[in-house]
């Protein structure tokens, strides 16, 4: 997986549990020397488990997913 995900641009669409073990894993010790770039988090939930860890570990946010920004990236994983 890592050697997948090595160059990667990622944008999670959807903050809750899922989008924190994602985030806990690929932040994680294991993808530490990987070039994987996670772009933002988004939800319309604002204290989703996901958005929130993001948020805390500087990650860009947004409760808009609808917006165009995240249309232009490419998606790698959508969660719902």
């Amino acid at each position: 997986m890592r050697e997948i995900l090595q160059d990667s641009n990622i944008v999670i669409v959807g903050g809750g549990r899922v989008c924190k073990a994602i985030l806990k894993i690929v932040l994680g010790e294991n993808f530490v020397n990987q070039k994987l770039n996670i772009l933002g988090v988004a939800d319309i939930n604002d204290n989703d488990k996901g958005l929130m860890y993001a948020r805390e570990k500087g990650i860009f946010t947004t409760l808009r997913p609808q917006a165009k920004l995240w249309l232009a990236l490419p998606i790698i994983s959508r969660i719902s």
